[in-house]
């Protein structure tokens, strides 16, 4: 018996684990299977859009042309299943100057997060954000409409980034919860930053993992407003300058660990909190690579970000779990 007289449903089964088995790669999959013959085509055409990686302007310019002429034609949703889980980064702090994959990414990357918005499972998105040259060109990214929902959304990692606004807000310019609970009523797990993002946790009585990025050491959220969160891990910075490494980070680190101490000894489950503290250099935003990694974990069931184990890489890090301290050291 070969494989191509297995019955449609073993190999919609079997082209649909391709998908999954490499997020990232998943596209690449599919398209070696899509040559095979017009049995498999057909197959993997169905599952080609359910898991999708673009780290990078181009491969998401290229991937929205492609997807605009599968919604025209009427297939998305019928031929080509729904996009289930979706990752996308930009150049971010890592680009020189504007070009113009950039800005047309920019331009479109809200049409597809509303196309794909209805049958979400996760979604990532880094490094896609307005820059200063924005403000002198006027070429400014388009952000998701607000009224635009995520009714199946469970994991939402979205950090560095213009394309969805966190927090909506009510004609008072205060957080709506009824607005925000609305657009994410299945959320469970969640990064975003502490600055622009810090009220959303609040508004989700089902979110159960939190991971908060504090690039400025901010003041941490008040305890009410995470009683309902399962598990707190907040990264910080880390040292501002060379001399707070020679002296140790002594007093930075006691600082940031006291102010946060208290949360994360009270919030959820004590065990599975923490504190990221990189003691060697600043880091201030998340590496890309690691990201994109988090996130085909969650794919495929994983922990994802949300656990202390996940940290900056190549640099020495502590992490405070309750009220138990670890130095971990990772080398790159």
């Amino acid at each position: 018996m070969t494989i191509q007289s297995c019955p449609v449903e073993v190999l919609d089964k079997i082209f649909e684990y391709t998908a999954y088995s490499n997020p990232r790669n998943a596209q690449a999959a599919l398209c070696s299977l899509t040559l095979t013959c017009s049995l498999f085509r057909a197959i993997a055409k169905r599952h080609f859009i359910r898991v999708v990686c673009l780290p990078s302007a181009v491969k998401i310019n290229l991937f929205f042309d492609w997807l605009k002429r599968v919604v025209e034609s009427g297939d998305y949703g019928k031929r080509v299943l729904p996009i289930q889980h979706l990752a996308m980064a930009g150049e971010g702090r890592y680009s020189r100057s504007g070009n113009d994959a950039e800005d047309k990414a920019k331009r479109d990357l809200h049409l597809i997060i509303t196309i794909a918005a209805p049958s979400l499972l996760t979604l990532t998105i880094l490094d896609m954000d307005n820059d200063r040259r924005s403000f002198y060109s006027r070429r400014f990214m388009t952000p998701v409409p607000d009224d635009t929902t995520f009714p199946m959304l469970c994991d939402l990692i979205v950090l560095n980034q213009g394309a969805i606004h966190l927090v909506l807000q009510d004609d008072n310019e205060k957080p709506d919860k009824r607005a925000c609970q609305h657009r994410y009523p299945s959320l469970r797990r969640l990064y975003i930053p502490s600055r622009g993002g810090g009220a959303l946790p609040s508004t989700l009585p089902y979110l159960e993992d939190l991971r908060l990025l504090d690039k400025e050491h901010r003041s941490p959220p008040p305890r009410e407003e995470l009683g309902h969160v399962r598990s707190l891990i907040i990264d910080v910075p880390g040292p501002k300058s060379s001399l707070s490494r020679i002296l140790n980070d002594t007093i930075e680190y006691d600082s940031v660990f006291t102010e946060y101490q208290p949360l994360i000894n009270e919030v959820g489950n004590p065990e599975r909190n923490g504190i990221v503290f990189p003691t060697d250099k600043p880091i201030l935003y998340p590496e890309r690579d690691l990201i994109l990694s988090a996130w085909a974990d969650a794919v495929v069931g994983g922990e994802g970000c949300w656990t202390t184990a996940w940290a900056p890489t190549g640099s020495t890090t502590r992490v405070l779990l309750g009220k138990v301290e670890q130095n971990i050291g990772f080398d790159m």
